[in-house]
């Protein structure tokens, strides 16, 4: 089934019976907000129409219902018990996006003003949708979420992963299996946009559709590249987070940092704060002051007003976590947006290096994000402390 967010259907007084289709309307009204996965009471009737499947499915609300019988869907439909707890779900998503926010309540006027984009790598929203692969993830979605309940304006931004993070199996003989599933973007709660771009990538563009999860009020875009116009190579930009390969890690950072900039202008989205969550998606940066170039600034006052708007949390507290590339590749693969900014390949580069000038040394994603961000962060004191010894 898919998903059409554009058409809002109210929620109005249940009749004794409703049709099977009513009924479905409805279950899915639940399933396409993901609200529904930080408050239980919109997890029940999930739960209640078919118990083996809502396990089945890692508790996916869509799939649940898709893998439930036309039996069992119209035996709940004279339910009144499930009909109730159904009533209840909907209240509850309602009254959640009903109820006085903190951040409007005590910066009246700000929430106008203020536009946060939230880019990251990897989002943990529900363990039914495996876009994450640990920690930064977690923080990702939870950070999402609290933005939602506290009325903060914010905006995610990150990529759509077709076989998202590996999964390890043991065999019988004790030995260690690489499982790579390949989800079915159907059964997750996505919009489609209808809206894609084409974000520059060395000497050629890459089409990617701009994907659309709905938390509340809160939007997460996410970038699909698998698509038939992209060639081989360029669709697996998007087919799988942290793949062990170097050039391709690099290319899906520009596709997160570039893409992911000329998704939100797509969207109309108008962010007067960028938050870059991990280095990965530093090349936002970039690309906000070739904007800024073409629209007639000294690339010097671009650079310190990118620098003013955005923010940067670190998280990794050893020198391995951190992404370093050749800075001739990396140079490579931002070409066209160095040429709209004014930059030479070395004057980029210094950016990315701890000692500028030097050409020996690689491009690093967490340099070059410390340097375009004016506000910097760990993600705990500790943390915060061992980052400023490192940097």
């Amino acid at each position: 089934m898919k998903r059409h967010a554009s058409i809002r259907i109210p929620v109005m007084p249940r009749p004794s019976t409703p049709s099977i289709d009513d009924l479905l309307t409805s279950l899915l009204r639940v399933a396409e907000d993901l609200a529904w996965s930080w408050h239980e009471p919109a997890q029940r009737p999930f739960a209640m129409l078919d118990p083996i499947a809502w396990e089945a499915t890692n508790h996916a609300p869509i799939e649940t219902v898709l893998s439930t019988s036309k039996a069992r869907i119209a035996a709940a439909a004279t339910d009144h018990r499930f009909l109730e707890t159904l009533d209840t779900a909907e209240r509850t998503l309602k009254d959640a996006r009903r109820a006085p926010r903190w951040f409007k309540t005590n910066h009246r006027g700000r929430d106008r003003r203020l536009k946060v984009a939230y880019y990251c790598s990897e989002f943990a929203i529900h363990e039914s949708m495996q876009q994450y692969s640990g920690g930064l993830g977690v923080l990702a979605g939870d950070h999402v979420k609290s933005a939602e309940d506290l009325g903060v304006p914010l905006v995610g931004v990150g990529l759509l992963y077709r076989h998202g993070y590996y999964r390890q199996q043991f065999e019988a003989d004790g030995s260690q299996r690489v499982l790579y599933p390949t989800y079915d973007f159907d059964r997750y709660p996505l919009e489609e946009t209808g809206l894609s771009v084409a974000c520059p990538l060395g000497r050629r563009s890459v089409t990617a559709r701009i994907m659309r999860l709905a938390l509340g009020d809160t939007s997460l875009l996410l970038l699909d590249a698998d698509l038939p116009e992209n060639r081989p190579a360029d669709r697996r930009l998007t087919e799988g987070l942290y793949k062990g390969e170097p050039d391709l890690r690099m290319r899906q950072q520009v596709l997160l940092g570039v893409g992911g900039a000329m998704a939100l202008e797509a969207m109309d989205e108008r962010p007067t704060v960028h938050h870059l969550n991990e280095g990965h998606a530093a090349f936002a940066a970039v690309e906000r002051i070739a904007r800024l170039v073409e629209d007639g600034l000294d690339q010097s006052d671009a650079i310190a007003r990118v620098r003013a708007s955005t923010v940067f949390t670190t998280h990794t507290p050893v020198p391995a976590g951190h992404d370093r590339y050749p800075a001739r590749d990396a140079a490579a693969a931002m070409n066209g947006v160095l040429r709209r900014a004014g930059f030479t390949s070395n004057s980029f580069a210094d950016l990315g290096r701890e000692t500028p000038g030097d050409r020996s040394e690689p491009l690093c994603m967490t340099i070059l994000a410390l340097r375009l961000a004016e506000h910097v962060n760990g993600v705990a004191r500790l943390h915060g402390e061992v980052s400023r010894d490192m940097w």
